[in-house]
């Protein structure tokens, strides 16, 4: 699964589009799970928007460029767009499709791991 993240004309309450992300990620992995669903495996694919550009990273120093590049993990999420896309709607702004989308991914991405997670202590503590 590759959910897809509501965009359109940015009007409005930006924090809507995080809700959709989110509640469309949950009703997908809901309906898959249930016991009448035939889905016998979920595949999700991500975006590298919901873990990479949390900074600006400025190239590295000469000294540095041998330096192997860096390896992003489980641990890495872009917070920036997060806190962009919230700081808009608290301030009653629209949010820039730059954050709006990465955040709707990062937000999208957390559900579906917390389902991952439920799903597999339900099934574990069966």
């Amino acid at each position: 699964m590759h959910a897809a993240s509501p965009v359109g004309p940015l009007q409005g309450d930006p924090t809507a589009f995080l809700r959709a992300a989110q509640e469309g990620t949950a009703s997908l992995l809901q309906s898959a799970s249930s016991p009448a669903s035939a889905v016998k495996r979920v595949v999700h694919l991500s975006s590298i928007v919901a873990i990479a550009y949390d900074t600006v990273t400025p190239p590295p120093p000469p000294e540095e460029e041998d330096k192997p590049p860096r390896v992003w993990t489980a641990a890495d999420w872009n917070e920036r767009a997060v806190r962009e896309v919230r700081a808009a709607a608290s301030n009653g702004g629209n949010a820039s499709l730059a954050a709006l989308y990465p955040a709707c991914k990062v937000l999208a991405e957390r559900t579906a791991w917390a389902a991952f997670e439920a799903e597999k202590a339900k099934r574990e503590g069966a």
